[in-house]
């Protein structure tokens, strides 16, 4: 699958349906979230860490829509 999605909310639900998404071969090209925190982790890792029963690993985020200007 060759997608791009775009996931507005990046809690956990959202979080972990963009690293599934990831693993199958679409790629996120915006993300927002209206909680600065997570803004400032997303940052500060390079993108979301994620474990679970599919894996585990970094799944790198374009910056915050709300930054693109």
């Amino acid at each position: 699958m060759n997608d791009d999605w775009a996931f507005v909310g990046m809690g956990a639900s959202g979080a972990g349906l963009a690293a599934h998404a990831n693993q199958r071969g679409i790629r996120t090209i915006a993300w927002y979230d209206s909680d600065p925190g997570v803004e400032t982790g997303v940052t500060a890792q390079g993108g979301f860490l994620y474990s679970g029963i599919f894996g585990e690993g970094l799944l790198t985020l374009p910056p915050n829509g709300a930054d693109t200007g």
